[in-house]
């Protein structure tokens, strides 16, 4: 074979006027592993077929094999127009990709050029029957593969550890299959190999890695960059010194992080048989099909043979079926895998038939009808298999998406992939209000023409939720990429309607931004968004050890380092005014057109072999449906209305606020609504006064909400229209979705002491609320008072004396409790004496049909402790002296 001289390759590997695939591998992209013509005994799946299909396509192996990715990796149109692109980019790094995408071709020494264009007609098969039914444990610890330094596919400790990811596969050497079952007879060599059914089996692919990103960018590509002395940083330096030769794959080049995904969620140490124990939320979906799946053997969930069986990527992906393994007769087994490896893209199979109708797959052409009927089949199961993702939930305008398994939902190759919710709003009479993350026709301009593409219309309205993850170039790396060769003019971005480039390399270098987004995978070293809702469990810690945290780390519950993620996403709804009801769709896409035009605008059709495939994957994009998003889940839910739906008073700064203000919340206590008579339910005996109320209001408009929405007066008489205004509070503070029914919460404190010895009237403004009225609700104070009446009499001071705690701690409901510090003692008794005298007005609130009770129905409240009186209140005893007014003496503090 020709070969270049390392010189003119390291000159050529970024860019240049002529892309040239190279001849030699460059540093920068080799892997351990076995290394092309290490072994020589893979067989080509055609052999396979002899046995393993053509008697049961429910069952078999090779029928369903076909119809996967797995087996379609070669042909994905998708893969070779990224290759186009990627080889642009990076001369060399072909190899990388063909590694995975065809392992007969790379071990066959086939990938080099590392175009592709040296492929042989018997490479056209993806993952191959051999691929997997030879790869060995890289730790070792049972059949040894081929690998040989420096190329050794583990961390060379005692014991080892084995490197799952980013391809680097081992190999056995000899004739034998590798397979699960200790009990197999066959007609060609087996020997067990416990690796198959092993959780780390397969990250050795699903774990994706850039290593040449990984040695030369500024932070290895990673969330957490690499040790200094465990990467080179230079082009051209001994393989030896590169980051994929002294790190574990999942610590650099982010590309695709499946396997640490699930290896940092629980799912991966649980054991099948303990499903019970699992949240109920979870016990649905893929993760009870597994289970449903796992149990016919008669074992628990565990293997037929008694072995432990974990919710594994093969538990989902290879699920347990009842059959034969071939059409020899033999016995029927209960755990058969079935040979699908389904994942959730439906489209691939249709560009594929498409383009061979054309004369136009790259290669693998001239499909029989055989392998129309698999690839049709592995469609159905892939929106099977998105069907079981994900759940939907509604709890008020609180809206729950829970992800059902075992990795990030979404997950896979990140680029042109995305889930989001489509909302379509109505009102009572079926009248159609707005619809959010609406999907349709986009006017764009293709080779100069106008033409309708289907797209997402408005990916920035804050009322559409997308999931999705997106990489992006940093600027100290793209200075470094122009240093080493590559073009200032090299597109980074493209509009999603007239196709002009919005940036380029030179533009990120040079200006002010510290990232830009783009397509550019191969040269990509930074996350800019994950907000892909996170598996079961996943645990910060391992999350961030393996560089898969979201982005920003915050989201999904901010557990922190030692904490774990929740595997939902709740989105506070925000529905027109008039709603009545709301169809809910969660919808996949598995290739989006801003990544489809990104693979046809990109490829500069400089390599000849590769020159087409963006033209051709946009072809068959236009032809197929344009990748028609599927509807994983759907529901229509009736709408709350806006309003209040709570109004609490909680003692600010008391024992019970310590981990959260929620648990001071007087439970006791109700505001006191128009047309209603004030009772004991109505005001606290506070110390510190009215420090703290809280209001509950459905469907609070986002980012505008404050105290100008709201209206505080105080005062002590039947006159509230007079009453003066209120000190001004300290603070007002929104938790979306925090309220009753999830409702968003409105927090307001006061200063200790601002309030004391009155009523404070609070009006909830309809302005800017959604409220079709303003809301108007009172709460009073009277320090020292017990429940008896609305004085305070040496009663309440000889009551907290007789109901004294000790050493026990009384619940936030005792009335004698006045400074609520949790015991009632000496204190209690001298705020009810210095006190004496003070009195509350026996407010009979103004009428008003504004208020709508909700949570302050009585028979909502919660009972109080020993002395607290009744529930529902006792009626306040007015004693009015000569001017007309009941006793207001303020006594001592």
């Amino acid at each position: 074979m020709k070969r270049r001289s390392i010189i003119s390759l390291l000159l050529g590997i970024f860019g240049g006027a002529v892309a040239l695939a190279a001849l030699i591998v460059p540093n920068e992209v080799q892997q351990p592993g076995t290394q092309p013509g290490g072994v020589s005994n893979i067989e080509a799946p055609t052999k396979c077929d002899n046995c393993h299909g053509g008697y049961n396509t429910a069952v078999e192996p090779a029928h369903n094999w076909r119809g996967s990715m797995m087996s379609q990796a070669t042909r994905d149109p998708i893969f070779w127009a990224t290759v186009a692109v990627a080889e642009q980019d990076f001369d060399g790094v072909g190899d990388l990709c063909i590694r995975c995408h065809t392992p007969d071709g790379w071990i066959g020494g086939r990938s080099t050029p590392t175009d592709g264009s040296a492929l042989a007609a018997g490479d056209i098969y993806g993952v191959s029957c051999d691929s997997c039914h030879t790869m060995t444990n890289p730790d070792k610890s049972e059949h040894l593969g081929v690998q040989t330094a420096p190329f050794l596919a583990n961390d060379e400790a005692n014991p080892p550890t084995g490197y799952y990811g980013g391809g680097m596969y081992v190999l056995w050497p000899g004739s034998d299959k590798l397979g699960p079952y200790s009990d197999a007879q066959a007609t060609h060599k087996v020997k067990q190999s416990r690796f198959h059914r092993s959780v780390d089996y397969c990250g050795t692919c699903h774990d994706v890695s850039n290593p040449a990103v990984g040695d030369l960018a500024q932070n290895n590509g990673a969330q957490l960059p690499l040790p200094p002395g465990s990467f080179s940083g230079q082009l051209g330096t001994p393989v030896t010194a590169k980051a994929a030769f002294n790190n574990f794959p999942y610590q650099y080049g982010i590309v695709e992080r499946t396997y640490s995904e699930y290896k940092a969620g629980l799912l991966s140490q649980t054991r099948v048989s303990n499903y019970a124990t699992l949240p109920l939320f979870l016990r649905q979906g893929a993760i009870k099909k597994a289970y449903d799946n796992s149990i016919v053997a008669g074992t628990g969930g565990n293997y037929a043979d008694g072995s432990p069986r974990y919710f594994s990527c093969q538990t989902c992906h290879m699920p347990p079926v009842t059959g034969q393994g071939c059409n020899k007769n033999p016995p029927v087994r209960k755990d058969l895998p079935l040979h699908d490896m389904t994942g959730g893209n439906y489209w691939i199979p249709d560009a594929i038939q498409y383009l061979d109708s054309q004369g136009k797959l790259r290669i693998g052409g001239g499909l029989s009808a055989q392998e129309k009927n698999a690839l049709n089949a592995g469609k159905t199961r892939a929106k099977f298999q998105l069907n079981n993702a994900a759940a939907l939930e509604l709890n008020g305008n609180i809206l729950r998406v829970y992800n059902l398994t075992g990795h990030k939902l979404i997950s896979g190759y990140p680029e042109g992939r995305r889930m989001w919710l489509n909302l379509n709003w109505y009102d009572g009479q079926g009248q159609h209000l707005r619809e959010d993350g609406a999907y349709g026709p986009m006017t764009v301009t293709i080779g100069g023409a106008s033409a309708q593409v289907e797209t997402i219309l408005n990916p920035n309205d804050p009322n559409t939720k997308i999931y999705e993850a997106h990489y992006a170039i940093t600027k100290d790396w793209a200075q470094k990429l122009l240093s080493v060769g590559l073009p200032s003019s090299l597109p980074l971005g493209y509009n999603r309607a007239t196709g002009a480039v919005t940036h380029t390399l030179g533009e990120l270098a040079q200006g002010t931004e510290s990232y830009r987004e783009s397509f550019h995978f191969v040269l990509n070293n930074y996350v800019a968004k994950d907000n892909r809702i996170p598996p079961y469990g996943m645990d910060f810690d391992e999350a961030a050890q393996r560089n898969t945290l979201p982005v920003p780390a915050n989201q999904y519950g901010d557990p922190g380092p030692g904490g774990q993620y929740d595997c939902w996403d709740e989105i506070v709804l925000n529905p027109p005014a008039g709603a009545s009801n709301v169809v809910i769709e969660l919808l996949y896409q598995p290739t989006s057109w801003e990544y489809i035009q990104f693979l046809y605008l990109a490829n500069t059709k400089q390599n000849a072999f590769l020159a087409n495939e963006g033209d051709y994957l946009l072809e068959a994009w236009l032809a197929t449906g344009m990748a028609t998003p599927y509807v994983m889940t759907s529901g229509i839910f009736q709408v709350v209305p806006s309003g209040v739906a709570g109004r609490q008073v909680f003692y600010n700064n008391s024992r019970f606020d310590g981990a959260s203000d929620d648990a001071a919340i007087a439970s006791d206590k109700q505001a006191l609504l128009p047309g209603q008579t004030a009772a004991f339910k109505n005001f606290t005996s506070y110390s510190r006064g009215i420090n703290g109320i809280m209001v509950d209001i459905h469907h609070l408009p986002a980012g505008t909400f404050g105290l100008a929405d709201f209206t505080f007066k105080v005062g002590n008489d039947n006159l509230p229209g007079a009453w003066a205004i209120a000190p001004a509070p300290q603070s007002i503070a929104v938790q979306p979705g925090g309220g009753v029914g999830g409702s968003d919460r409105v927090k307001i404190i006061w200063a200790d002491n601002a309030i004391l010895n009155q009523w404070l009237q609070v009006t909830v403004k309809a302005a800017n609320t959604g409220l079709a009225q303003d809301d108007v609700f009172y709460f009073g104070n009277l320090p020292g008072e017990s429940g008896d009446n609305a004085i305070v009499e040496l009663a309440d001071e000889e009551a907290a004396r007789n109901h004294r705690s000790g050493f026990t701690f009384v619940p936030l409901t005792n009335a004698y409790d006045y400074n609520r510090d949790g015991q009632v003692n000496a204190t209690d008794d001298l705020i009810a004496r210095y006190n004496l005298g003070a009195a509350l007005w026996p407010l009979a609130a103004p009428a008003a049909a504004a208020n709508l009770p909700a949570s302050d129905d009585p028979e909502a409240a919660i009972g109080g402790d020993e002395g607290s009186g009744d529930a529902g209140g006792i009626p306040i005893k007015e004693e009015t002296p000569a001017n007309g007014r009941p006793n207001r003496g303020q006594g001592k503090r």
